[in-house]
């Protein structure tokens, strides 16, 4: 008891002494299963991390400061009786959250942002989860549409200039969008006044989604197009000029490599690819090679400030390159159930923040969704 008096006494007389600037510097540059468990320390701690400004600021935090150690892999199992979302930590090469989803195999993951995760399943509802604090909301389907066909394009992003999380859907009816703040989904276009097949969920830059779109015959490149997601316009931003390359007709998505545009090969086509190191200028496309061993398929998850590269080698393996001196390490995913790698496929590079998909309401944390 006495013990017990002495430690109450201690935080009531340390920690209202260190300034409330000191406290923020210092609590915003841990990672996310810290501050969870730090919340428990005292009420003011609590107020401190669940606090808007807070978060903002350990988001700020991690994205000015990437690095392999607060990177994180999603990774879905695709298997007919069950789905789960892993999340893998590169530090310490191990699986430290499993989303289970009971109910129906037909899992789609739509796409990622500043920890978010969305997500649906067997054609109904969407997900917003952050798989750091096991918080979710459930969207429901917009009037008849439910299906995210693959023939249509859809994305999930946020738009900086209200703080909003948005999900695009194209259906054959229209254009949709909706908005986490407002919890509503609205039409924008009657029609997606582009042609061509997009094969991948849209890649969010500088406030909007992104698309490349192919000939459905000979699935070579038609335009890049965006969708803004502040004034919820469409634009096209140039492509390559291919007039002396047969690189075209290799080509099938776009995505976002060391904070650039990427264009990406098919798979089982090659190791090079298309950068826009300027955004919107149609000259700075530059072809990139990355020169690892790999089998048959390779793809670039993320680039660091120290000249190294995550890869990922046939859609389960994760190699981390070094560019400047060509060595390779690979990680063992250490939690995995043992069972067939194929039913597994790495979905996206993930950054753990503390963003709640839940505004100005209460939420629920929970590891299974059925």
């Amino acid at each position: 008891m006495e013990a017990k008096k002495r430690n109450q006494s201690c935080k009531e007389t340390i920690i209202p002494y260190l300034p409330y600037g000191v406290v923020t510097g210092i609590l915003s540059k841990l990672p996310v299963k810290s501050l969870l468990r730090l919340r428990c320390v005292c009420k003011s701690w609590l107020n401190l991390v669940s606090a808007p400004q807070f978060i903002t600021t350990h988001l700020h935090q991690s994205i000015t400061n990437l690095s392999i150690e607060k990177l994180h892999i999603i990774i879905a199992r695709c298997d007919f009786h069950d789905h789960r979302l892993y999340k893998f930590n590169l530090a310490a090469e191990k699986i430290d959250h499993i989303l289970e989803i009971k109910s129906h195999p037909k899992l789609k993951f739509i796409g990622s942002s500043n920890g978010l995760v969305c997500f649906t399943y067997a054609g109904g509802s969407l997900f917003l989860y952050n798989l750091s604090t096991r918080v979710y909301k459930e969207i429901k389907p917009y009037g008849d549409f439910r299906y995210f066909d693959d023939r249509y394009k859809h994305g999930f992003g946020y738009d900086h200039s209200t703080d909003d999380y948005k999900v695009v859907k194209e259906d054959k009816d229209g254009f949709y969008v909706y908005s986490l703040r407002s919890d509503s989904w609205k039409k924008v276009v009657q029609h997606f006044p582009y042609h061509g097949l997009a094969v991948a969920s849209g890649t969010l830059l500088n406030g909007a989604l992104h698309w490349l779109l192919l000939d459905t015959i000979w699935m070579e490149p038609l335009a890049i197009v965006a969708f803004d997601l502040i004034d919820e316009k469409f634009r096209e931003i140039p492509l390559p000029d291919f007039s002396t390359s047969a690189f075209k007709s290799e080509l099938s998505r776009v995505k976002l490599l060391g904070g650039c545009l990427c264009i990406l090969p098919l798979p089982h086509t090659g190791h090079e690819f298309l950068i826009m190191k300027k955004y919107g200028v149609k000259q700075s496309w530059t072809k990139v090679e990355i020169k690892a061993p790999y089998h048959r398929f390779m793809e670039p998850l993320a680039l660091f400030y120290n000249d190294e590269a995550l890869l990922l080698i046939d859609f389960v393996e994760l190699v981390l390159y070094n560019t400047r001196e060509g060595t390779c390490r690979n990680f063992v995913l250490q939690g995995m159930p043992d069972t067939n790698t194929k039913t597994f496929v790495v979905k996206a590079a993930y950054m753990e923040s503390l963003v709640s998909p839940i505004m100005g309401g209460e939420s629920k944390a929970i590891s299974r969704i059925k």
